[in-house]
């Protein structure tokens, strides 16, 4: 099992698709974590990619077959999927 826990909000947009598809090859069941909310230090937002759990299903809906939602708040979502 990989674990991926608040990490992909930070990658840049145009490298996220990229990305999962990498995680994807690396296992075949995951829990992926992913914080939904502004985060900045010194001024700079950390957290790159803000967006809906929605959103991120359909994401990884791309490389998983099942995607189930663990947890979910307004700032923080926790998925189990598997390909």
């Amino acid at each position: 099992t990989l674990i991926c826990m608040d990490v992909l909000e930070h990658i840049e947009p145009l490298e996220i698709e990229e990305t999962v598809k990498a995680l994807a090859s690396l296992s075949n069941h995951a829990l992926i974590g992913i914080a939904n909310h502004s985060d900045k230090w010194r001024g700079v937002q950390l957290h790159l990619i803000q967006q809906g759990s929605l959103w991120w299903e359909s994401l990884l809906s791309r490389y998983y077959h099942s995607i189930s939602s663990l947890y979910q708040s307004k700032r923080f979502f926790v998925f189990e999927v598997k390909s």
